[in-house]
């Protein structure tokens, strides 16, 4: 026969407590994705640093070299300008394989936000956060028409 004290018992939680729960975290979901903004791309330029270092002297493995030697290095980057809320601001953003500077174009919509220092962008495809530093930040002139 089954000993009924050995059994776990299981907690209630009340119905009230279950809803508040739910409600809280649909909120805080909620609010992440409203911080984000549609942004139009105003401008979208390859920054990449190309190029490479010298080397002077020996190499700290031991292995001989020549006195000098070219270390080819290469660090793919793109600058992107867009519009929000009456300012153009630009980030510089590294390129990898899940973000590319051929994954956006000029003139279409990304959701974006300002944080602090720093522009936050969801990624086209998957949505996740990318950000970079604010290198330009601008207010947009509005021209009188003729």
């Amino acid at each position: 026969m089954r000993d009924d004290s050995s059994r776990r018992k299981s907690v209630d939680i009340p119905m009230t407590a279950k809803r508040t729960y739910i409600a809280l975290l649909l909120i805080s979901v909620l609010s992440y994705a409203a911080d984000f903004k549609k942004a139009k791309i105003i401008d979208i330029q390859d920054t990449s640093v190309v190029g490479g270092g010298v080397l002077d002297g020996p190499s700290p493995n031991g292995v001989p070299m020549t006195t000098s030697a070219r270390v080819p290095s290469a660090e793919p980057k793109f600058e992107i300008t867009v519009e929000l809320e009456g300012k153009h601001y630009t980030a510089v953003f590294p390129q990898d394989r899940h973000f590319q500077m051929t994954d956006l174009q000029r003139g279409e919509f990304i959701n974006v936000r300002v944080d602090g220092k720093k522009l936050a962008v969801q990624r086209p495809f998957d949505g996740k956060e990318v950000k970079a530093k604010i290198t330009r930040e601008e207010k947009i002139e509005n021209t009188p028409q003729k």
